[in-house]
């Protein structure tokens, strides 16, 4: 009986958030969060460095890689760090070409930067051939590599150097926010969704920052988010490479002449199209569908930074913006009783899972600049929940953007509806629950209509 009371298995509950006690301590702190209402004219800087791992690093990505040690890269990669600044407040967007950011290297680099954390948007490239070992604990291990403290503090460094930099150089912009939708058939070529089959998350979100000088106006930099898993180098890879993701960076900004950044956006479910059809597992031919996938993808966001929109891509909504609040808050989360089932609708124990992989809290990470809202999760975020986001920003007036790896990672967050599939995204990386999805997504509504009260409420399941 000891042993089942510590370990289990146990009968799974699906039980919903509304009147629970972990979503009444979320609700409060949200409410006793006081968002800064102070509008201005908006200045921006950038900076990047290169983080391209010395041989012998670890790369993260594959708990099946081994040996995980990368031997050379195909690729440089690069940290990126994008500062925005209104007179009163200000926030810096951080991503690289690694997997994802977690606790301990997100605080050591605002700790070295001098920064709070609610300055700090993070996110990242999610390249599953990008430099590990700078985390703890077992499951870090498996997916990071052994810990290695020279590449944490090498990584600390290069990052806290980033937006240091980025934050001492600002510029007077005017920021033009787009958001676009593929057509089903465009989005077939690019993204599908590993949960129905079915075209994925058809969203393209990008962001172009001009520097204004006088009464002209000089591209100063352009970010942008995708959904698509950026896996098309396997486990079996030792090169270190930022996948698609870098490809496209880099193409962006030779053919622009402006420095491009990326964040994956809601990848939960969604795997990249190259030549056709998903990765292959066949080495050589996965730097053929990167090169497809990347070529194509160069070519349409390349037509939209330039204000060519293809026949096939929707512009929803456009904003151009000089002056405007800047709010940015990461708010702790209590989670749900962890549910990770091991056979059939049994689930180890609360504490286990806990004791294991995680504990009961996470960040959650939302930044508004005037009519531009993004939501950063720690997780590989569903894209069906993210079309639930966007469509509520959309009502709104606003640009919802969602990106996952905020700086935590607790699994895959999935809708309510797919928790019954046996795959991998609902069940062996699913610890949260069923109804995790639609928690975290009123958690994102309350978070935005609380740092823009003239908004109406989300009126989603509770």
């Amino acid at each position: 009986m000891l042993f089942i009371a510590f370990i289990g298995p146990w009968p799974l509950a699906d039980l919903p958030y509304a009147g629970s006690t972990y979503a009444a301590s979320s609700y409060a702190r949200i409410t006793a969060w006081s968002p800064p209402h102070k509008t201005g004219a908006l200045s921006a800087g950038y900076s990047q460095v290169d983080i391209t791992p010395p041989v012998g690093v670890p790369l993260a990505g594959y708990s099946a890689r081994e040996p995980k040690d990368n031997v050379g890269h195909l690729a440089p990669l690069y940290a990126k760090a994008l500062t925005f600044n209104n007179g009163h407040n200000t926030v810096t967007f951080l991503s690289a070409d690694y997997l994802l950011p977690l606790p301990q290297l997100v605080d050591a680099i605002c700790a070295r930067a001098q920064i709070a954390r609610d300055e700090l948007y993070v996110g990242s490239t999610h390249t599953h051939s990008g430099p590990g070992g700078y985390a703890h604990g077992v499951i870090a291990r498996g997916a990071l590599g052994n810990f290695d403290s020279v590449q944490f503090e090498r990584m600390v460094n290069a990052f806290a150097g980033i937006v240091i930099q980025s934050r001492h150089e600002l510029h007077p912009i005017e920021l033009h926010i787009d958001q676009y939708q593929m057509s089903p058939a465009l989005t077939r070529l690019f993204i599908m969704n590993h949960m129905n089959d079915t075209p994925g998350h058809s969203t393209l979100n990008l962001a172009r920052i001009f520097h204004i000088d006088g009464d002209r106006k000089k591209p100063l930099s352009a970010f942008f988010t995708f959904s698509a898993h950026p896996t098309f180098f396997g486990r079996l890879n030792r090169f270190a490479h930022g996948d698609y993701p870098g490809v496209v960076q880099g193409a962006l900004t030779t053919q622009l002449g402006y420095p491009v950044m990326f964040m994956a956006g809601a990848v939960g479910g969604n795997y990249a199209m190259g030549l056709g059809r998903p990765p292959s597992a066949v080495p050589g031919e996965q730097l053929a569908q990167i090169d497809d996938f990347s070529s194509r993808f160069v070519a349409m966001m390349r037509d939209l930074a330039r204000d060519n929109i293809p026949a096939d891509v929707t512009r929803v909504m456009h904003e151009e913006v000089r002056q405007a609040e800047i709010i940015s808050h990461t708010t702790l989360v209590d989670l749900p009783p962890t549910s990770y089932r091991v056979l059939g609708d049994w689930v180890l124990s609360s504490w286990l899972v806990e004791h294991l992989f995680h504990g009961d809290q996470t960040d959650l990470q939302m930044t508004r600049i005037g009519p531009w809202i993004l939501w950063g999760f720690p997780a590989d975020f569903s894209s069906e929940l993210a079309t639930t986001l966007e469509t509520y920003a959309q009502a709104q007036g606003s640009l919802g953007w969602v990106t996952s790896f905020s700086g935590d990672y607790i699994g895959y967050i999935m809708p309510h509806h797919y928790y019954a599939q046996d795959t991998y995204e609902s069940r062996r990386a699913n610890i949260y629950g069923p109804w995790a999805g639609e928690y975290f997504v009123e958690l994102a509504t309350r978070l935005a209509l609380h740092s823009q009260p003239q908004a109406t409420p989300f009126p989603g399941p509770r």
